[in-house]
């Protein structure tokens, strides 16, 4: 599978929701797993933009695992709910913030403006749509169904164009040299 392929099968994982008797049988840290599993094939180095994206894609395997074994544990709506909650929520967002800057860069590197220009749209969209969404499920702004609707398709659209762009040369894995560890044992 494609490195952008793996990432839109984990964004889909992560945002998509089956529920069976409360529990989202779409386990978000597998989601994660698939969107590191991609980005570590874009990556050259842990310092570029496809490993900074990793380290945070990394992050919320364990905090959406957090959220989703512990929140249902507490009874009460605390503080700690919220937290996680926000945690959960704004860390995705900024997790697909650098998910999509990731293949931007790729994109632009190779000179394709147009493609370039739909996906900057695109997270804007999901991040800007995403944070309104998120005060709005905490009560600090009431916006009716309309902005989750526009957030939700905004994060169909970027999961297909993902799907779509995923055969493109260039983004397709980066082969790394290899390293002393990788030579066959004589």
């Amino acid at each position: 599978m494609q490195p952008v392929a793996k990432i839109a099968t984990g964004l889909v994982l992560v945002f998509g929701a089956v529920r069976f008797n409360g529990f989202d049988l779409l386990f978000d840290p597998v989601g994660w797993a698939l969107c590191v599993a991609g980005l570590d094939q874009l990556r050259r180095s842990d310092r570029d933009l496809p490993g900074r994206a990793m380290l945070v894609a990394v992050v919320m395997i364990f905090v959406s695992l957090f959220a989703t074994l512990a929140v249902p544990a507490i009874t009460e709506e605390s503080m700690a709910t919220q937290v996680i909650g926000l945690a959960n929520g704004g860390g995705g967002l900024v997790a697909v913030w650098l998910i999509t800057d990731a293949v931007i860069q790729r994109l632009r590197g190779h000179g394709d403006v147009a493609r370039v220009a739909r996906l900057d749209v695109l997270r804007w969209a999901v991040a800007g749509l995403g944070a309104i969404v998120m005060l709005a499920e905490r009560g600090d702004a009431v916006l009716g169904d309309v902005v989750l609707i526009g957030w939700l398709s905004a994060v169909v659209v970027l999961v297909v164009v993902f799907y779509r762009w995923a055969g493109l040369p260039c983004l397709a894995a980066v082969r790394r040299p290899a390293t002393e560890s990788d030579k066959p044992v004589p």
